[in-house]
């Protein structure tokens, strides 16, 4: 009798766990949900604060409170820091440019050399019409 009474405990019911948010699609013996970390509710299809559903609940890139994006990056819905164009990173915490390289210098140098290819190009347009 007391083995019957074992193997009944064992018997996992079947509750329509959320397959991405529990360990198991049935319920344990005490007949909920065991939920993975992050998830909650009576089927695991919840998340807890601090998390996002994305087919399973994910914990938070960035929030309005603790992980907060950087150098005026905004948070876009827990998922992701939308940087400024001159930072990088999840937090937007690294400058685009690499460390050591002086990116306004690379683009000015650019520039100037844009500026005198074109201010080549005028004069010798402009010699070629004064000659004819």
């Amino acid at each position: 009798m007391t083995h019957k009474h074992a193997a009944s405990n064992r018997v996992a019911l079947e509750c329509n766990c959320n397959q991405m948010g529990s360990v198991h699609d049935r319920c344990n013996s005490t007949g909920y949900c065991q939920c993975k970390d992050g998830a909650a509710g009576a089927k695991c299809d919840d998340c807890l604060p601090g998390y996002y559903w994305k087919q399973g609940c994910y914990s938070n890139v960035c929030d309005e409170e603790m992980l907060l994006c950087q150098n005026g990056g905004t948070c876009n819905q827990g998922q992701k820091c939308i940087c400024p164009p001159e930072f990088k990173g999840a937090l937007c915490q690294q400058p685009q440019c690499e460390a050591g390289r002086d990116c306004n210098a690379a683009s000015s140098l650019h520039l100037t050399t844009a500026s005198l290819l074109l201010c080549t190009l005028l004069a010798h347009l402009l010699a070629t019409l004064s000659t004819h």
